[in-house]
């Protein structure tokens, strides 16, 4: 893991052991790791993403409870308002699922 230069920092010429750092260690296990683990990796990093941003992304509250008269009864197919549907007590299932 070590380099040998020829310069040192005065300016003379001799031998001078370079160390590389922890973060460029870390860089090149990275660039060695398969692909199977950059998927993994990216997976992850999707989960974490939806989990920092679920109120931004789900459309509505995950306890928010909606009144009878909008909702399709709970076996039905989602619509337009409710892409996957309500659960029995009105609940949105898709902002259920992006709170998790």
């Amino acid at each position: 893991m070590n380099k040998k230069t020829k310069y040192s920092a005065a300016g003379e010429v001799g031998d001078v052991r370079v160390r590389r750092t922890s973060w460029g260690r870390i860089k090149i296990t990275l660039g060695k790791a398969p692909i199977s683990a950059w998927f993994g990796m990216f997976v992850v990093a999707c989960y974490a993403f939806v989990a920092i941003f679920a109120p931004l992304l789900a459309p509505f509250g995950e306890a928010e409870i909606f009144a009878k008269a909008d909702l399709p009864w709970a076996w039905h197919d989602g619509n337009a308002k409710h892409f996957f549907g309500t659960d029995q007590i009105g609940r949105d299932t898709l902002s259920r699922l992006i709170y998790g």
